[in-house]
């Protein structure tokens, strides 16, 4: 049982309480407490989020304009920030299917139906245009394999811009 929240209510005799923290970390969380498709429906507009913040970093300073010296991103450009939220999104969206909250057969059919929307020719705007503009269409395979050459030592090395890396010279 729930409360409106997704919350787990305290246990009859328990000393926790709702305004009270439970003793799991700072802020009193306790994931135990949570049902996991409420935790997912939370962990999805989390990430959400992030990806329209990095996306607005792009549209207001440039896609490869560096962010300022401070966490979590450390100077990286908002293509890598993108990167790394467009990550945590897939982790998300798998998490949700474990916690049972949508399907990854539903998901991946979905996928599947709009890549091929969008790289059809024949897909039209309501103005009659083009959905989406032409773009290389890559197997994932080979894309893989281009990203593993250009983060190479010798792939890095060859571009001006290098790698970001945290305050204490790691990478990020």
């Amino acid at each position: 049982m729930t409360d409106d929240l997704g919350r787990v209510p305290p246990a009859p005799g328990s000393h926790a309480s709702h305004h009270a923290p439970s003793g799991h970390g700072p802020s009193g969380f306790d994931p135990s407490r949570v049902d996991p498709q409420t935790y997912a429906q939370g962990l999805l507009t989390e990430e959400a989020g992030e990806i329209l913040q990095a996306l607005g970093k792009a549209a207001r300073f440039g896609i490869d304009a560096p962010s300022p010296e401070r966490a979590p991103y450390f100077s990286a450009t908002a293509r890598q920030m993108l990167e790394t939220e467009c990550g945590d999104m897939l982790a998300a969206i798998e998490w949700a299917t474990y916690a049972g909250l949508i399907r990854f057969s539903a998901v991946d059919g979905q996928r599947s139906r709009k890549l091929a929307k969008l790289f059809s020719p024949d897909s039209r705007d309501n103005l009659g245009r083009r959905l989406a503009p032409e773009v290389l269409h890559r197997d994932r395979d080979a894309s893989l394999a281009e990203d593993a050459k250009r983060l190479s030592p010798e792939g890095v090395a060859a571009r001006p811009e290098g790698i970001a890396r945290t305050p204490s010279g790691s990478p990020t």
